[in-house]
């Protein structure tokens, strides 16, 4: 069963939302089935484009887990509403940064762990993700407690 992703993120920010698809499509997230969604999915606008709020709460409330696209174009965008749905929800979210931008992060972003805007990063969530392992925090400080060993054997 493939992993559900929504991708969240401003229009303006949509290549990047496409080029994480591009790499899953090529392989180069790894070999893990995936399914992406947005708020750009067929049935989820009115014709005019506006967003059909009970089927992105669909959408969102399908997904495994959420990546936040940030960039230079989030700060006051709409889709950060649905923030507080994706939390009551206890849906799992990450971040990812646009390359070279320097945006600051939303304030209701400012606790989940960032995920690096490359093909082996994600390969590398999806891994975790397939092992059981809930988030790479876990892996993160498990790291930091081998630093800390290694430096200690290191001082002594």
């Amino acid at each position: 069963m493939p992993y559900n992703i929504f991708v969240s993120y401003a229009s303006a920010d949509k290549f990047y939302a496409k080029k994480i698809q591009k790499w899953s499509k090529r392989g180069k997230i790894g070999t893990y089935p995936v399914a992406f969604s947005s708020s750009e999915d067929e049935g989820v606008r009115t014709k005019k484009g506006r967003v059909i709020k009970p089927k992105l709460e669909k959408k969102i409330k399908e997904a495994d887990f959420i990546i936040v696209i940030i960039g230079k174009n989030n700060q006051e965008h709409p889709w950060q509403r649905y923030e507080d749905f994706a939390v009551e929800h206890n849906i799992t979210r990450y971040y990812t940064r646009i390359p070279y931008t320097d945006g600051e992060l939303p304030e209701k972003l400012n606790h989940l762990q960032q995920i690096a805007f490359n093909p082996n990063a994600f390969e590398k969530l999806l891994r975790l993700k397939e092992e059981g392992i809930a988030s790479p925090v876990m892996v993160q400080n498990k790291k930091n407690k081998l630093n800390k060993q290694e430096n200690s054997e290191v001082e002594e």
